[in-house]
């Protein structure tokens, strides 16, 4: 009978693990596709970041999938320049020049590329792990410039982004998605 009663128990115990695990699995899935959901449309928002110990200031906006432009407003000496993403590939505005480039020319690409490639990877339905910290969702994967860990609001409006492989450490400001 004590026998019995311990194979229940245990029978018991693997049940509750296995719906707990069930469980935060289906709580990981929901966050994922709630922040995908989110980060997929179009935003404009304040970046305040440091790469490799500079510190830049700049304005950010989505227009739709894969479109982005990046605007430097610090440092002053920076004011001028610009990026743009498209299917068509970066386009570089410096005051009134705008210019097709290979986007390893400019080192201040470094930090337009690691930002967005971690956006189109956050935005993604696959391959970014979801879990909650307190209220915050952190969504963690991998880009080009290694992997990244970016944090959410509780509605799903993005925090701050780090990228340790390349020293970049972003924090998001008056982040609106746009209707």
């Amino acid at each position: 009978m004590l026998r019995t009663i311990e194979i229940i128990l245990l029978v018991l115990t693997v049940l509750l693990f296995i719906t707990a695990f069930i469980a935060c699995n289906n709580n990981s899935t929901k966050l994922q596709n709630n922040s995908s959901q989110q980060l997929s449309a179009a935003f404009h928002c304040t970046v305040n970041a440091t790469l490799n110990g500079t510190t830049y200031e700049t304005t950010l906006a989505k227009q739709g999938t894969g479109i982005y432009t990046l605007s430097f407003t610090k440092p002053s000496t920076l004011s001028s320049l610009s990026f743009a993403l498209t299917s068509e590939g970066m386009k570089v505005k410096f005051g009134d020049i705008v210019a097709s480039v290979d986007p390893s020319s400019i080192p201040q690409t470094a930090l337009v590329n690691a930002m967005l490639d971690a956006f189109d990877a956050a935005s993604a339905k696959t391959g970014v792990a979801a879990k909650l910290s307190g209220k915050d969702t952190i969504l963690s994967g991998h880009t080009q410039a290694g992997d990244f860990v970016m944090t959410l609001n509780p509605d799903y409006t993005p925090k701050s982004l780090k990228i340790p492989s390349i020293d970049l450490n972003a924090l998001f400001k008056n982040f609106q998605y746009d209707k």
